[in-house]
């Protein structure tokens, strides 16, 4: 399950705490979760990096949203506990076009490889930009090729069925 997370919530003070607690009382597997969070709110605040760490020691994933639509730096990247790396849809939008956009889709995907982190591809709307992703090495992508947004009473049932995904 992947949960989107701002900068308010990140930087709350309680928030570690508060994580543990949910993560206790539900008895959810930590590694079943990914905390999706921007560009933007990993570079707003020095403390990014010791509150991610935290995060990741109670087993969660976490991963960066959108990637590539932000201004990050790449020496700052490289200090964040990401598991994963999230390309935004404007790109796999226009993958399938030799574009600027198709080089980047193939240059996220070598920099996760480096990094050592997963890659998820957001706007799967056709079998051919999930082909193109699946040969580039992406695992794992989202989008209305697979499901449309929906209540989670239908998720559940959908993922209770096996029908789920390609």
């Amino acid at each position: 399950m992947s949960v989107n997370i701002s900068a308010k919530q990140l930087f709350q003070p309680s928030f570690i705490e508060s994580v543990d607690q949910i993560l206790k009382r539900t008895g959810v597997n930590p590694h079943d979760v990914c905390f999706e969070l921007t560009e933007t709110v990993l570079l707003e605040s020095p403390d990014a990096v010791k509150v991610l760490e935290q995060l990741r020691a109670l087993g969660l994933t976490l991963s960066g949203d959108d990637f590539g639509t932000g201004y990050s730096s790449l020496g700052y990247l490289s200090r964040l506990p990401v598991s994963r790396l999230k390309i935004d849809r404007s790109f796999v939008a226009k993958m399938l076009e030799e574009t600027k956009e198709s080089q980047i889709v193939r240059s996220i995907m070598t920099l996760a490889a480096a990094i050592g982190a997963d890659v998820v591809a957001e706007g799967i709307e056709c079998q051919g930009q999930l082909s193109a992703l699946r040969s580039l090495g992406c695992r794992i992508g989202q989008g209305y090729y697979f499901a449309p947004p929906m209540p989670l009473s239908r998720a559940e049932a959908l993922l209770k069925d096996g029908k789920a995904g390609r």
